[in-house]
């Protein structure tokens, strides 16, 4: 498993990519893909995307694609001990 993340432009572009036996072309989203949908489309509406792309029989890779920000560290350290 291959996991990258990188800025491109204004974007946030997250890859996660395996050499595995791949998925059918067709196939039924469960659970878990439906609510990583759901959920991105809630926490930025309209301005993300979510593809998965098969490389059948071998390999498939997943592409989230998220607005780019940064924020001013407001971090603030506990004092040891």
């Amino acid at each position: 498993v291959c996991i990258t993340a990188r800025q491109v432009d204004s974007w946030l572009a997250l890859e996660v990519r395996d050499d595995g036996v791949g998925m059918p072309r067709v196939y039924g989203e469960r659970t878990g893909l439906t609510n990583t949908r759901e959920r991105l489309e809630r926490c930025y509406p309209g301005r993300q995307s979510f593809t998965i792309v098969s490389g059948e029989p071998k390999g498939t890779r997943v592409l989230i694609r998220l607005p780019w920000s940064t924020f001013p560290s407001t971090a603030q350290h506990a004092p040891a001990g």
